[in-house]
């Protein structure tokens, strides 16, 4: 795999940036779990990096390359100061467990089936875009334990 300098990547012009490489589900799943809270948003370069540069740090690899992957596997757009998220829902987990940090009132997902509601520090099994609002909006935080 090439090496692919950050700076390139994150001012890349090109609509259609080089087919997707290979790679591993486990490490896909990593990238799509920290890129997760900020999917349909707008961050800005430093989230990114701090994002994924966890999960770089986990695997022993640059971050780098991991933006790069991102890139190519279409779950980010970078276009100059801006980096939009948006992760494909057929890459989407079917459910991602949280843990409220707040009281939620009971609510209907786009699924059409009722959650909640949770107290907080209750565990929470929601879709994925619902999850990724709560994360967003600080309701809820990434629980340890696995799906």
């Amino acid at each position: 795999m090439t090496v692919v300098t950050l700076e390139r990547w994150l001012n890349v012009s090109d609509p259609d940036p080089a087919p997707a490489q290979p790679i591993d589900d486990q490490l896909l799943r990593e990238i799509i779990q920290a890129l997760l809270p900020y999917d349909s948003a707008r961050i800005t370069k430093a989230t990114l990096k701090e994002a994924l540069g966890r999960v770089a740090m986990r695997r022993h690899m640059p971050r780098d390359d991991l933006i790069a992957l991102a890139i190519r596997h279409r779950l980010i757009t970078v276009r100059m100061q801006r980096v939009d998220v948006h992760i494909p829902a057929d890459l989407l987990p079917q459910r991602v467990r949280l843990v409220a940090l707040r009281d939620l009132p009971q609510f209907i997902a786009e699924d059409l089936n009722c959650y909640g509601p949770y107290r907080a520090g209750e565990v929470m099994l929601v879709p994925p875009r619902v999850g990724s609002t709560l994360l967003y909006r600080g309701w809820a935080k990434q629980s340890e334990e696995v799906v």
